[in-house]
């Protein structure tokens, strides 16, 4: 079984839900990764401005947490 649905959209995101089959418990955690991360890698390849991209600093007490960045 496969499908996939739009399950939220607005004027900034969109929310598809991706369903897909398999055997077990274990293959399907697998499989749920391996989807995810081909969806990802092919709106990066095919849309890349459809990212976000985020800097923070984040500072906890004294220690500052260096600065994280989301590439595309």
């Amino acid at each position: 079984m496969k499908g996939v649905q739009v399950t939220e959209a607005n004027e900034q995101t969109v929310e598809l839900r991706i369903l897909v089959s398999s055997p077990d418990a274990g293959s399907a955690f697998d499989l749920r990764c391996e989807v995810r991360e081909k969806m990802i890698e092919y709106v990066r390849r095919h849309f890349p401005d459809a990212l976000p991209r985020f800097r923070a600093e984040i500072r906890s007490g004294e220690k500052a947490i260096p600065a994280l960045e989301n590439k595309a």
